[in-house]
């Protein structure tokens, strides 16, 4: 894209604007996200402008007629929970604090009360979409996930076990993870600025960047230690209420934690050994990803920090139980005739012809081969 020229360019954001009145979410990610990278190289921010003043116009109009008559359905909710998606997405990729936006007839802090204003309507569509770009928003200003207003709705939903509750659950454990999944993908990029600093010093500036000024030479580094401090402080601020909610017979939503889990080990934000009850817990899930994922975690551990494991062994136990008791409960309700026995072993998936061994081995045998080896 570096070497095409300004025509084609030009031509290529026509195009990808267009897109994202007629496409799925999908493709209107994929776009916005290339729209991004041409933007880059042709410096037209008029453009972004007016796509953001676009949709965020449409916003405001449905907010008012709710305002007005809060009683009556609004009209063309498809429509709005599309409008709000794209600027969810749209404030991922464009930085709305920079100074070329200064002309903007409204703020961050605008777009976060709009998200915050549709998230508290009924309509369940709009509701779910504004969560969604929520997320979007906060993977760029993640200073908001420490404020009381998003820490309480995120928390006010994973304490929410209703059933009809689930997919918001899962969506607000998404958003985390691809907060921090954001933050792994700018610290790496970061690094490597960092290193090539000596030849490539005020050659371009990323828009894609988390930040609202040019990073080069010595503040580099620092900039990179404040995004991992807040992250860390972001992690604190979550960890013990997502761990909480891998307790959960859904195992959509057992899935998303496990992933927000792994996210924060691999950054190593918060101390290790909170996790260790949970990843235990973890390799007695039925659920094969969710088993191996957390057998590697421990693994792990147990090779960075010798000893760790042991130290929190009996209170994993104690978790496997009490997710096995969940398992159990909802095999119950499926009518399974053996559902009110708890059992300490499981059958092997595969088992080999040629060998001796039963067909069950117990639920924790994980755990007894990684003690037995430490």
């Amino acid at each position: 894209m570096k070497s095409a020229s300004s025509s084609i360019i030009y031509s290529l954001e026509g195009s990808l604007t267009k897109l994202l009145l007629v496409s799925g979410q999908l493709v209107i990610h994929s776009s916005i996200a290339c729209l991004a990278a041409a933007i880059r190289l042709s410096k037209n921010v008029s453009l972004v402008k007016d796509v953001l003043i676009r949709y965020h116009s449409f916003i405001i109009e449905c907010q008012e007629k709710i305002i007005e008559k809060p009683k009556e359905e609004c009209k063309g909710s498809a429509q709005l929970a599309r409008s709000i998606y794209i600027l969810g997405v749209l404030c991922k990729y464009f930085d709305v604090e920079r100074s070329e936006y200064d002309d903007l007839q409204f703020s961050v802090d605008d777009i976060f009360q709009l998200f915050m204003f549709f998230i508290e309507r009924n309509d369940s569509v709009v509701k779910l979409k504004s969560v969604v770009g929520l997320g979007f928003f906060l993977q760029r200003y993640g200073h908001y996930l420490v404020e009381d207003a998003v820490r309480q709705l995120y928390h006010t939903y994973l304490l929410d076990r209703r059933p009809i509750a689930a997919q918001l659950r899962c969506q607000v454990l998404i958003n985390l993870e691809e907060y921090f999944r954001d933050c792994i993908r700018r610290m790496a990029e970061q690094d490597v600025d960092y290193l090539n600093i000596p030849t490539t010093t005020n050659t371009h500036h990323d828009e894609n960047s988390n930040d609202t000024h040019g990073i080069t030479g010595a503040n580099l580094k620092d900039t990179a230690d404040v995004h991992s401090e807040m992250a860390s402080s972001i992690a604190q601020c979550y960890l013990r209420i997502v761990l909480d909610t891998y307790l959960s017979e859904d195992e959509i939503i057992r899935q998303c934690v496990r992933k927000v889990v792994t996210c924060i080990l691999e950054q190593g934000l918060v101390h290790p050994v909170q996790f260790i009850p949970f990843l235990i817990a973890m390799t007695t899930d039925r659920d094969i990803n969710i088993q191996q994922s957390a057998e590697q975690n421990l693994q792990d551990l147990d090779k960075t920090n010798p000893g760790i494991i042991q130290t929190k062994v009996m209170q994993g136990f104690k978790m496997s139980y009490q997710l096995q008791k969940l398992l159990t409960m909802q095999n119950a309700k499926q009518s399974d005739p053996q559902a009110d026995i708890i059992r300490g072993m499981t059958k092997l998936t595969v088992i080999s012809w040629n060998s001796q061994q039963l067909p069950y081995c117990s639920v924790n045998h994980f755990l007894y081969s990684l003690i037995r080896s430490s």
